[in-house]
This record gives C-alpha cells, structure tokens and sequence, in this order.
C-alpha cells in the first residue's frame, strides 16, 4: 500500500474522528485529546513495535495522512524515507532494550516523508511513556521547511550583497574605465556559488547607429574576440539582450548563436543587458557549462549587478564629460554656447550665454544683459570674496581668475559655479574687456562635502574601537594570553575583548561586525558594552549570549549582524567551554601542533533573529603545551595575488612553527605572515588574533 492508498482509504469524517479521540479509554483522558487536537507540532505515539497509536491533526496536516488511515501501520512504512528505515528499526530497537525514560533530550534534525512521497526536514525529540504493558514512544516533530528556506534566503542575500559591495568597492579606485570593466569581470569569474566558466566579456554601446563594442573580455580565444569586437542589436546572444533589455540565457549552443568558430566548445550564457533608467549601456556575457539549469537566484543577482555596473558606468562619463568641459571651458570662446559670460568693463554690460540662463534655470528672455544679474544672485558668504577675487585680479595681484561660488537659482536654492575667465587689456595693461565660462559643479561639492563627512565618521569610529579594544594582556596563573586587531581601514568591523566574571573564572569573546566605518562602529561599541553589562552579573555563556542578541536584534537595522566567538576557561581545573554563533572556528592545539579540538560554529549570528539559542560546547581540558588559536575572517580569507587563500592550514602551521614564542610574538608572527602572504601593508579585510597558552 503507498502512501496516496492510505491517505484517501478511509471516508471517515473529520467530526467523526473527532469524537473518536475524545472517547474515554484507559490509556487517554478528554483532556489529553483535546491537546493533542490543538498542538501546533506533531505528535505521533508508537508502540514497542513501531506501530501508530496516536496521529495528531497537526500530524495529519503535515504528512497528507488521515488519522485512521495510519493507526496501526508500523511508523517507518508510513513517514520515514525508505533509505533511513533500517537505522530506523535498529534505533528503536535499542530504546526498546535500553529502558530510557527520554529517548532524545534535546532536539534533532530529521527528515519526513510525506504521502506524496516528497520529504521535508524535521525537528525531532522523542520520550518513552511507562503505561501498564508495553512501552509507548511520544514523538514531536515540528517541519522546518520554512526555517531552513528562511537560512538559505539569508545566506544568499549575503552573498549577493557581498558580491555587490564589491563592485562598488572596485568603482571607487583610481582606475580607468577598462580596467574598472576588467577587475568587475575578474570579481564576477571568481564567485564561488554561481557556475560559471572562466570566461565572459562586457560590451558597451557605443556610436550611431548604436552598436556594442567589446571593452574587456577573459578567457575568449583570439578568432572570437576579432569577430565580436563590434556586434549589431539583434545579432547573436549579446545582440539580442541589448535589442530586448532583458535576460538572455541558454544552455547550450542552439539556432541563436550567430556568431561560430572552428573548434568551438559546447558552452551556454548568460547575457545580461545593463541598463539603467530606459538607457542602455552595455551587455555583460558570462558562460555556463552545458546543461547549466538556469536559477531564479543567479538571474536576479546578475540583474542586480548589471544595474549597478549601468550607474557605475553612468557616473565614469559624466566625470569624463566634465573633465572634458572643464579643459574646454578654460579655452572657451564667445561663440561656444556653454556657460559663457562677456563683460564689457567700460559700460557694465554682461553678454551671458542661453546656456548660462539656463544653468540659473532661466529661459534667455528673463534676464537682462547687466552684471547686477551675476551680483544680485550671489551667495551672502561668498559676496566679499567673489569681489575680492575679481578686484584682485583686474588690478593683476593674482594672475588667473579662477573662482568657486553660489549663484541663486531660479527654484530658490542655490548652485555651486566653477567661474574661470581672463581679461583683455589696452596698451596701457589696463583691462577693458573680460570672458569667462561658468560651470556647474554643484554635484561636485556634494561629493566633496559627503567624503569629508565620511572621512569624520571614520575617525570618529576609529576613536570609539580603540577605546574597546583590551589596552594590554590580562595576566593569569598558568595562561599567557596575548591578542590584537589589524584594521583594514580607519574602523575595523572586528573586534575582541577579556571578561573576568564573578567566580573569578576567564572568558574572551572574537566578533566580527557586518560591514565597516561609523554604523558598524556603534554597533560593535553596543555589542561590547552588552556583553559586559551581562558578564558582570551572569557566568553563563549561553544566557549572556541570549540576553546580548536579544538586545541587538531590537537595536541593529535589517541586515545587520554579528558573528562572534565566546571562551570561556575554568582556572582551577582549566575547562574551556564556548559558543560559537556564525564565527569562523577556533582551534586548541596540542604541544605537537596537532589540532585537538574544533570550535565549530553551531548556531546563527547575533541579531538576526530574537530567540536565537547559543548551545554551550565542552567542556574541553587544557593542558600543559596547549595553545588555543582565535581569528577573524580576515586571516583565512586574505588572498595573495594570484588569488590563493591564506586559509586554515596555513595559519596553523606559522602558529606550530612559533608555538615555543610567547603569546604576543605569535600573534605578530602571524600579521607578518599574511601582509607578506598578500604582499601588502593593510589586508583587504580586518584580521583579528587571540592566543591562548597553557603554561
């Protein structure tokens, strides 16, 4: 019988098989039926053989099972996948034989099988029910289908955001727009999560009729790149994505790939049009294996990254276009129709150009040829000193007019000019005549203003983690501890900290921070201030834990969070318990160098979520020669180069290598080994390191 046969096999009612359950009999009371019909998880009772006594609603509901359909059906034939029924049997056995009152104390993760036959995950504990005759087994499960799609969510949200605050983060180099193009491909190759081939290309458009030209490419052999160096809108995959504006994948060579060579491998695409407020800029073309299916996920992050590459692309220009201008507008001439200003000294009469009008946000009949139209408009504070610059200038104390000021626009704000000009002068060197152009660079000083601003924050956030960060080593019996923090930038995301707690006991807490600068500085400043507020009244790891992420979860926006590693160590008898919430594992070493113990991650960050549990892990014994190794992301994910990561084994083996050293040499030995692994002065990323030695 499968499962569809013993979800439809019997007709009874739902009232009826309510009634049947709150019929009295020896082994159940009303009451306990009602509980059963309200309980929100699974309850299924089994007998010592495995078959089905009770199957609650919620049971029901999550298997597609009627309640009478399965009563008296061992449990493994009806809900456990056919792969795990012999383990299945052989457990139950043993809790048969074992005489155990809890069968499982704590919750498991498992997987169920629905009448459909699809599984699901499950979270299972299971305890024995001691009743006249044979024992009874009450299981609950609850489905964590939701939680689970809700953890891949998270992950891949970080991945993308991740991933684009890369691009961004290449954006802001000093690099041509090529190169710029270049290192974007390079990022995107090089993400582990999407299968791609290491080749692809990026195309913008260009002339008229426009057409896109390929202006980076790896991986493409010679004969392609020839043939593909312009393509037509329409023409091939590329083509037709930038003629569409919309994704064009395949998943092999098929009828739309125009453009062929001799020898060409079986491949597929991804072509990407970036594009951004109804403006094409290009196409991005990424290779897939053949066969590649194509995911909702990979389609939408690509899309993200096009948009972000179209306002990348858009701002290069215009900073190109106003370089341009700015060397154009210093050689400018009356008849160029730009911003352009004549001033006639002798009779005060200005000539000011349509497009100088409309910079003010006026049409060319509404202002006058008079140079009270430029006086009247200026800025209150900049007034004295535009007048000062002109007088200075056509009395010759300077030699260049070059002046920044406010004019008042016609909405009633205000305008930042770039005012550049020279004079015309009789024989007598006096200045008659003047002609200038006028430029807006409002969005100019904007961006000035916000780096400055951003450049505040920094240090502002610099101060506040050196004020967090332990000022010296904490000295114990019989440990020698020693840890330190390498910034990437001005504000680390990382940080550490020492705890002494009420019974004298030790603890360190490694975090780490999402993100960088002034937010991720306060946030980690919170953080710190709430795991010592807890520690001083509390000596429980997990209840610290709990407390802490409670409060930073109602503090921190979306998206914020904090992965964090806390070690807890019991001088007297040297026990070290810890939690590891997100954070990359630590490690005790023995006197060999061998690793003894993993600190492995066993929940998610702090932040996230409010009812986040920390489970405690240990208690581990420390001995003499033992050291226990603490780090940040920063030191496994440094990259050399040729794009190798310095990872786990390697931190280990300079920490074995040096393990006769004192604590804090080891920590240095280990910064210098990554700044001459990546071959720079600061690491991409914030590196953090704790020591912990058994004397």
């Amino acid at each position: 019988m499968d499962g569809s046969d013993l979800a439809t096999e019997t007709s009874v009612s739902a009232e009826d098989r309510r009634q049947s359950r709150t019929q009295p009999s020896t082994e159940s009371t009303a009451w306990q039926n009602a509980i059963l019909e309200a309980a929100l998880d699974c309850v299924i009772v089994i007998d010592d053989e495995g078959r089905i006594l009770e199957f609650n609603p919620a049971a029901e509901r999550a298997f597609g099972y009627l309640r009478d359909a399965v009563l008296g059906k061992r449990v493994a034939d009806v809900i456990v996948p056919e792969s795990f029924r012999d383990a299945h049997d052989r457990i139950l056995r043993r809790c048969v034989e074992s005489g155990q009152p809890v069968i499982v104390d704590r919750s498991l993760e498992y997987v169920g099988r629905r009448a459909d036959g699809s599984e699901f995950p499950l979270e299972l504990s299971v305890v024995r029910i001691e009743l006249p005759g044979p024992p009874r087994f009450v299981g609950f499960l609850r489905d964590l289908s939701e939680r689970k799609r809700a953890g891949e969510t998270f992950q891949a949200n970080l991945q993308i955001q991740s991933a684009l605050n890369s691009v961004l983060e290449i954006s802001l180099e000093p690099l041509s727009l090529v190169e710029l193009l270049e290192q974007t491909l390079d990022l995107l190759l090089s993400i582990p999560w999407i299968e791609l081939e290491s080749k692809g290309a990026i195309f913008l458009t260009e002339g008229a009729p426009p057409a896109l030209v390929m202006k980076a490419q790896r991986g493409l052999p010679h004969s392609l790149t020839a043939s593909c160096a312009r393509v037509p809108f329409g023409h091939c995959l590329c083509g037709r994505a930038a003629a569409t504006r919309e994704i064009v994948f395949t998943r092999c060579v098929d009828r739309r790939h125009d453009t062929r060579y001799e020898g060409m491998p079986a491949h597929g695409h991804y072509c990407v049009p970036i594009h951004s407020e109804g403006r094409l800029y290009g196409v991005l073309n990424l290779y897939v294996k053949e066969g590649h299916r194509k995911e909702p996920q990979e389609e939408s992050f690509l899309g993200a990254v096009a948009t972000v590459l179209a306002g990348v692309i858009r701002r290069r220009r215009a900073e190109e276009s106003l370089r341009q201008s700015e060397e154009r507008f210093e050689l400018a001439i009356r008849g160029t129709d730009a911003g352009i200003w004549d001033w006639d000294l002798r009779t005060n009469r200005v000539y000011f150009s349509p497009r100088w009008k409309t910079m003010l946000g006026y049409q060319e009949h509404e202002l006058t040829d008079d140079f009270a139209e430029w006086e009247s408009r200026l800025h209150p504070d900049d007034r004295q000193r535009a007048q000062a610059t002109i007088r200075d200038y056509l009395s010759g104390a300077v030699r260049e007019y070059d002046l920044e000021h406010r004019l008042r626009h016609k909405d009633g704000t205000y305008r930042w000019i770039l005012a550049r000009g020279a004079a015309v002068r009789d024989s007598e060197g006096k200045p008659y005549r003047m002609v200038g152009s006028h430029l807006d660079v409002t969005e100019r000083k904007r961006t000035e203003r916000m780096a400055r601003r951003r450049e505040a924050e920094l240090l502002a956030a610099e101060k506040i983690q050196q004020r967090l960060l332990p000022q010296g080593s904490p000295v114990l019996p019989g440990l020698d501890v020693a840890g330190a923090t390498f910034p990437a930038e001005y504000a680390a995301g990382d940080y550490f900290d020492y705890l002494t707690f009420p019974d004298g006991s030790f603890g360190v807490v490694v975090a780490d921070v999402s993100g960088h600068g002034f937010s991720s500085a306060l946030l980690t400043a919170s953080t710190s201030a709430h795991i010592r507020s807890s520690a001083e009244t509390c000596g429980q790891v997990d209840v610290i834990l709990r407390r802490v992420n409670a409060q930073l979860e109602r503090e921190t926006e979306d998206g914020r969070f904090v992965t964090l590693l806390f070690a807890h160590v019991d001088l007297q008898n040297r026990m070290l318990t810890y939690a590891n919430a997100g954070h990359p594992y630590g490690y005790v070493l023995d006197g060999s160098g061998n690793r003894k113990h993993v600190l492995r991650s066993e929940t998610l960050p702090l932040g996230i979520f409010p009812d986040t549990q920390f489970p405690l892990q240990g208690p581990l014994r420390l001995e003499r020669d033992d050291l226990v190794l603490l780090v940040s992301d920063g030191v496994l994910e440094a990259r050399s180069e040729d794009e190798r990561l310095f990872g786990v084994d390697r931190a280990i083996r300079v920490v074995c290598d040096h393990r006769r050293e004192p604590s804090a040499a080891i920590v240095d030995r280990l910064h210098q080994s990554i700044r001459a692994f990546t071959r720079h002065d600061r690491t991409l990323d914030d590196v953090t390191v704790v020591v912990i030695k058994v004397e």
